[in-house]
């Protein structure tokens, strides 16, 4: 009995396990998405003997956004994360900065106490 619950158990946590990495490990949201996707171009048996149809709906993209309009889009978005890794970067050395001032201000607190502690014992 002891075997078959250390089986059931295990079988749960590897499932737990799973549906944590697939949870963290999705695919990217479609603004992070790179390329275009489109009906691939085949070979039709419509009576002609053109090998390039005449594109469909679905092969159109319906936003009419030009290349130069997605270029820009992405240039902006990198801009936007470029300041965020900046003020992330400033955060953090006023983070150090702050803690700097910390430790000097408690060597500065520790040295005096020393030199009240020695002028008390002369």
């Amino acid at each position: 009995m002891a075997g078959k619950t250390v089986w059931i158990v295990g079988g749960l946590v590897v499932a737990l396990g799973v549906v944590a990495y697939l949870s963290y490990h999705t695919a990217p949201a479609g603004k992070d998405a790179a390329g275009t996707i489109v009906e691939a171009k085949r070979a039709r048996a419509d009576g002609t003997n053109t090998f390039n149809p005449a594109p469909t709906s679905s092969t159109t993209d319906d936003r009419g956004v030009t290349g130069a309009d997605d270029r820009g889009a992405t240039d902006r978005a990198d801009a936007q994360r470029a300041d965020a890794q900046r003020a992330d970067a400033q955060r953090a050395d006023a983070q150090r900065a702050d803690a700097q001032r910390a430790d000097a201000q408690r060597a500065d607190a520790q040295r005096a106490d020393a030199q009240r502690a020695d002028a008390q014992r002369a």
